[in-house]
């Protein structure tokens, strides 16, 4: 799940894992996980998890190992901003710190 830590006069997303509640600060440490596709057009949801024993849990959730499919966090919130159409420069800008 997306949430909003307030830090100084900013207010900053984060993602947070969806069965313990905690904030993933490493994206090589999550994962989303969501069940698999039945078909063209079908849209699915997704659980931002932890590795390990929470991507377990949300795939439980979701219906078992095998109805579920994974990306690796950092994967999956490439293929997101790159699926709203934000352009790379504009990621430059905020890396560079012009980006608030």
């Amino acid at each position: 799940m997306i949430k909003v830590m307030y830090k100084g006069h900013r207010s900053v997303p984060m993602v947070c894992c969806d069965i313990c509640g905690s904030w993933i600060d490493d994206a090589d440490a999550g994962a989303a996980v969501f069940r698999k596709s039945v078909g063209e057009g079908c849209i699915s949801e997704v659980l931002h998890t932890h590795k390990g024993r929470c991507h377990v849990v949300a795939e439980e959730r979701l219906g078992g190992q095998v109805k579920t499919g994974w990306h690796e966090l950092r994967q999956h919130l490439q293929l997101l901003v790159f699926n709203t159409g934000i352009p790379p420069a504009a990621l430059q800008k905020l890396e560079d710190g012009n980006g608030f």
